[in-house]
């Protein structure tokens, strides 16, 4: 009962910071798979896509994140749009790849945290004369907070395509998706 709650609680929290975990289970192209990940390791790809990423590979794990910098300016914060972190496990003749993909935090914090500020100034009037001053404000806030978190989807799902693409065989079938 209580693992199920705390389940339940990190499901929630992994979809308020929009980050997304599955498996990958290839079981018939697992030897192409493992081919173009060693492609991908070594970064000898001629894939458009590929050549936009930074990649980090460990024996068993990888670590990749667009070139795309949307905070440059700001020194300490993140400076890629995405994350993509993948472990590789074998399992007899199954290649399983956990993957996690999120978007860049500060997109996150901030399309969670501008609906937060966009409701607290719509019930309170610290934000200006009138009523009507608080609710454009906190409407506001909303509208740009739901962006932002759109934005960090859309971000998250591109990486994401890009990394399956990537990956999978040449005829485009990957036997099993599932959450973790």
């Amino acid at each position: 009962m209580a693992i199920n709650i705390i389940k339940t609680i990190q499901i929630i929290f992994y979809k308020i910071l929009n980050i997304d975990r599955f498996i990958c289970r290839f079981s018939e192209n697992s030897a192409d798979v493992k081919k173009n990940i060693e492609i991908l390791k070594h970064g000898n790809g001629n894939n458009k896509n590929i050549s936009n990423m930074n990649i980090k590979a460990n024996n068993n794990k990888l670590e990749i994140s667009k070139k795309e910098t949307i905070f440059k300016i700001i020194r300490g914060v993140e400076n890629d749009a995405s994350y993509l972190y993948c472990e590789i496990t074998e399992d007899m003749d199954d290649l399983i790849l956990k993957i996690i993909v999120r978007p860049n935090s500060t997109i996150s914090i901030l399309g969670i945290l501008f609906p937060l500020l966009g409701i607290i100034s719509i019930f309170t009037n610290g934000f200006g004369n009138t009523f009507k001053d608080g609710l454009l404000l906190g409407l506001t806030f909303i509208f740009f907070g739901m962006i932002l978190y759109f934005v960090g989807t859309l971000l998250r799902i591109s990486l994401k395509r890009i990394f399956i693409n990537f990956v999978n065989s040449p005829d485009g079938t990957y036997s099993k998706f599932a959450t973790f």
